[in-house]
């Protein structure tokens, strides 16, 4: 597939249940508690994304909005930073397009979830800005012939 530099598409399966996927998507509250060594790690970074999220570690527990559309919802996570003395209110929006996309809150990625079978769902991920690297090496050949993570990984909590 031809596209820009700035633009990459990149396909795999995920060993999920697609709802489990869409939740983990569309919450950013949940990277306060789940990802939060990564968070803190964001503190020295440089990149626009690592900068984009570090705020979050400051205000764990966000107010949520949802908004009914008529090809979905929005959903915001509303956080007041509070640092080096300053105050500010934060609003992390996702969209979700059902029935399985979803709308990075940093502008810069939109996720495709396609179910499968009842654990296992067809991941799509359009990356859509320079500053966004990546390679193949973080992925391999799954059994189905597509693309995925060399370190499987889905998160069950009951």
């Amino acid at each position: 597939m031809d596209l820009p530099q700035s633009q990459l598409v990149a396909a795999h399966v995920q060993e999920c249940n697609f709802v489990q996927i869409i939740e983990g998507l569309v919450d950013s509250s949940h990277l306060g508690f789940l990802h939060i060594d990564t968070l803190r790690k964001s503190d020295s970074s440089d990149l626009a994304y690592a900068q984009n999220v570090n705020s979050m570690q400051h205000a764990l527990a966000p107010k949520i909005g949802v908004e009914d559309t008529a090809f979905g919802f929005y959903y915001a996570a509303l956080r007041d930073i509070r640092k080096e003395g300053e105050s500010r209110l934060q609003a992390r929006v996702a969209g979700f397009i059902a029935p399985f996309t979803v709308l990075n809150p940093n502008g810069d990625l939109h996720q495709l979830v396609i179910p499968m079978t009842d654990t296992r769902s067809m991941f799509i991920h359009v990356y859509s800005a320079s500053r966004r690297r990546s390679t193949r090496s973080r992925y391999a050949v799954s059994t189905c012939g597509w693309w995925a993570w060399t370190a499987r990984h889905c998160s069950d909590f009951t």
